[in-house]
């Protein structure tokens, strides 16, 4: 909200962390032993947090949401090690979907949505893979949009189809790093990739911007778009990088 930054983490504990105007708040959101890797955080209704994360004691994938009541914890998988590269989103309805990788069965990238009533739903949606990020996002079709760490580039799940991941886009055949952001009013979707970002229509795929880190520069671990959508803004390397899409040129960098 209004531009503030929200961080999720951990690794001893699950931390929720953001920035008030005034100065930082941390809050523990699962206070539980070995948990907070590979977490992911979106905001909701009123802007209440939501985190996927990694449970390292249980080897489980584990949700964390607070509200105004608290903070909730649940546990949504342990089968084999799940909740590696999670990636939590919200769809109109408030309720989670989360895309994570598990090694069981044969190396399997899965996803798993909460319904109204609280009901946890978990599928395969890859196998096998070996995956080193998973970024997820809703279309407005309702199918899943998926951004995995290997050459595929970006991927789509079809709500209801029998087959499994499947190339959308102009960022097919590039390495996605595991980072998408959608522009305010949806009309772009932005995909890191080893390089920089592909930003795309979010009505047919079309590659619209191809943006770069630069000559060495390191990949990009996050985007977010601008409050007013005129500018994509991403981390590389410790640096933040802001790209003017009317101008399709990087505008700075700061470090």
């Amino acid at each position: 909200p209004q531009g503030r930054p929200h961080i999720a983490c951990g690794r001893d504990h699950l931390y929720y962390v953001f920035h008030d105007g005034g100065g930082w708040q941390y809050e523990v959101a699962d206070s539980s032993v070995g948990v907070g890797l590979y977490a992911s955080l979106a905001l909701g209704l009123s802007d209440y947090p939501h985190i996927s994360y990694y449970d390292s004691t249980n080897s489980g994938l584990k949700h964390a949401h607070r509200d105004a009541s608290g903070w909730h914890t649940q546990t949504v998988a342990t089968v084999g090690y799940s909740g590696y590269y999670t990636s939590v989103t919200l769809d109109t309805l408030d309720c989670p979907h989360i895309s994570y990788y598990t090694d069981t069965p044969s190396n399997a990238v899965r996803y798993a949505r909460r319904d109204a009533s609280g009901w946890w739903h978990i599928e395969n949606v890859d196998a096998p893979i070996m995956c080193w990020d998973t970024s997820l996002a809703l279309d407005g079709s309702g199918d899943h949009l998926l951004a995995t760490h290997d050459r595929r580039g970006l991927l789509r799940h079809r709500v209801g189809a029998s087959v499994g991941l499947e190339p959308w886009g102009g960022a097919a055949g590039r390495r996605c790093r595991g980072s998408l952001a959608w522009s305010p009013d949806r009309s772009l979707l932005a995909c890191a990739t080893g390089g920089g970002a592909a930003v795309l229509a979010s009505t047919d795929g079309r590659l619209v911007h191809d943006l770069s880190v630069g000559d060495g520069g390191e990949p990009l671990t996050a985007l977010a778009f601008s409050p007013d959508g005129a500018a994509l803004i991403g981390t590389s390397g410790g640096r933040m990088l802001s790209w003017s899409l009317a101008e399709r040129a990087r505008e700075g960098a700061s470090r």
